[in-house]
């Protein structure tokens, strides 16, 4: 079929999920990304991990699930009590317990993420770039049918006009599309593409 090459890609570290969890004796509703969701979903049969086993359950890479253990134990809302002494990092042999004295006036209480390097921003940028490139070419061949290379690119830079995004781009994204058949290249006019419904 004419699918066959589109593929389906989670962004997990985007998703959202909200946990209800009893601490201190009340109810609290936790908005929380996925990875955190994985770490607070551990503890519905044991109360207290340490850290090898948290990692070695969730898959994570161990450097990312500090970070999320940093935003459960030691960030603003410490949902879970770290072992140990230093209270601004976590530690190689640390174990963590649902924090039985948590206060908190809020129900429902939004857990932020961690705080992604830049590198990571910028290669999420970028991705959302390619996304945000492709979405305009398949919405302009869509309503066009049939365009050729350059009105096609200008078209795209019009519509893009956030970021402008540079012409090479837009080139790499066409041919992508029509990796993926979402386009097709005349077979007379190389320079000519068509939309493929």
């Amino acid at each position: 079929g004419k699918t066959q090459h589109r593929r389906l890609q989670w962004i997990h570290s985007l998703g959202q999920a909200t946990i209800a969890a009893k601490l201190n004796g009340r109810r609290h509703d936790l908005i929380v990304n996925t990875y955190q969701a994985l770490i607070l979903l551990l503890y519905t049969n044991s109360e207290t991990h340490d850290l090898t086993f948290i990692q070695s359950s969730t898959g994570l890479e161990m450097q990312m699930c500090k970070k999320l253990l940093a935003t459960l134990s030691i960030a603003k809302f410490k949902i879970l009590t770290k072992s140990g002494t230093d209270m601004k990092t976590i530690e190689d042999d640390a174990t963590f317990t649902p924090n039985d004295g948590f206060q908190c006036p809020h129900r429902k209480i939004k857990i932020p993420p961690p705080v992604t390097e830049e590198t990571h921003n910028k290669e999420r940028v970028e991705e959302d770039r390619s996304i945000a490139i492709e979405a305009a070419i398949v919405r302009i061949m869509k309503m066009r049918k049939t365009l050729n290379h350059q009105q096609l690119v200008t078209e795209v830079l019009t519509q893009l006009a956030f970021f402008k995004p540079n012409p090479k781009l837009v080139k790499q994204r066409i041919e992508h599309l029509i990796e993926r058949e979402y386009l097709e290249r005349d077979k007379n006019q190389a320079s000519m593409y068509r939309y493929l419904a």
